[in-house]
């Protein structure tokens, strides 16, 4: 009976691993999801502002 506790709780470790994992994971999307959005943002901005200049 031993050999299966221990055998869980390997098992719940490495689930504990990959949910640690999908976090990091989901987070760094997250964060560029962010980035590009800001990124778009300062693009239009750019665009916006070389229009009223009529630079094309």
């Amino acid at each position: 009976m031993n050999v299966y506790g221990e055998g869980y709780e390997i098992v719940e470790g490495k689930i504990r691993d990959l949910q640690e994992q999908r976090k990091v994971l989901v987070d760094l999307v997250v964060e560029l999801f962010h980035q590009v959005e800001e990124l778009e943002t300062r693009l239009d901005e750019l665009y916006r502002s070389c229009e009223e200049e009529k630079w094309f």
